[in-house]
C-alpha cells in the first residue's frame, strides 16, 4: 500500500515522532546536571530547526555536536537567566513578608518583569542554536525578537504551555501524563514553535547586529 511505502506520509510521521522521543530523552538526560540545561536546550532547538527546515541528518550526532559548539554561551545564559529568576522571586519573597504595605505595587512590578524575562527566554536558546553573537547581541538581539514580534512570541508563549496542558489533561492520570513528558512533549513543543521560529529567523540576517 502507498500509505506504507518508504515515502508514505505513515512513514514519515512514525519517523517523525520516533526522532522526537530520541531527542527528548536526550535532552532530560542531558539537563540533570542543573548547570547544564541551558546547554541540553539550545542543542535541542537546534536539532528541532533543523527537523523544522527539512536539514535534519543523525539526531544524536547532530544533538551532541550542538551541545558541545554552544555550551560555554549557552550554560552562561542559563546561569544568567537562573539568577534572574531566582532574584525576581527572593524580591517577591521580601516584599510580602516585610514591606507589605508596597505588596501590591511590587507584586505587579514583579509579573511585569518577570513577563518580560520569560519573551526573552523564549528566543535566547533557539537564538543561540540558529545565530552567531555575542553574549551582549544575543540578549539584545532576543529583546528585539521577542517585542518586534509580539504575534509570534504570543505564539510561543502559548506552545510553552503544551507540558503544563498536557498534564492538566492527565491530572486523573498522573502517571501517563509524566510519561508522556519524559517520552516526548518537551521535544514536540520545540518543533512546533521551532516551525514558527524558522520562518522569522529566515528572514534575518545570518549575523543580526
Amino acid at each position: 500500500m502507498k500509505l506504507f511505502s518508504m515515502d508514505g506520509k505513515f512513514l514519515n510521521v512514525f519517523n517523525r515522532i520516533t526522532d522526537l522521543v530520541v531527542l527528548n530523552l536526550l535532552w532530560l538526560l542531558c539537563c540533570l546536571p542543573f548547570f547544564t540545561i541551558g546547554a541540553s536546550t539550545s542543542a535541542l532547538y537546534q536539532v528541532t530547526l533543523q527537523m523544522a527546515e527539512d536539514r535534519e541528518s543523525y539526531i544524536a550526532r547532530s544533538f551532541f555536536h550542538a551541545f558541545r559548539e554552544n555550551f560555554r554561551q549557552a550554560t552562561i545564559t542559563w546561569l544568567i537567566c537562573a539568577f534572574s529568576i531566582l532574584l525576581l522571586l527572593a524580591d517577591l519573597y521580601v516584599v510580602s513578608n516585610f514591606f507589605s504595605s508596597f505588596h501590591y505595587t511590587f507584586t505587579v512590578l514583579f509579573f511585569i518583569l518577570a513577563f518580560l524575562l520569560l519573551c526573552v527566554m523564549l528566543y535566547l536558546f533557539p537564538v543561540i542554536a540558529y545565530f552567531k553573537n555575542s553574549l551582549k547581541k544575543l540578549f539584545v538581539n532576543s529583546f528585539r525578537l521577542a517585542f518586534g514580534n509580539l504575534l509570534t512570541t504570543l505564539q510561543l508563549f502559548l506552545l510553552s504551555l503544551l507540558p503544563a496542558i498536557v498534564l492538566m489533561l492527565f491530572h486523573s492520570m498522573p502517571v501517563l501524563g509524566s510519561f508522556l513528558l519524559i517520552i516526548i512533549v518537551p521535544s514536540a513543543t520545540a518543533f512546533f514553535q521551532s516551525v514558527l521560529l524558522s520562518r522569522l529567523f529566515q528572514k534575518i540576517p545570518v549575523n543580526p547586529s
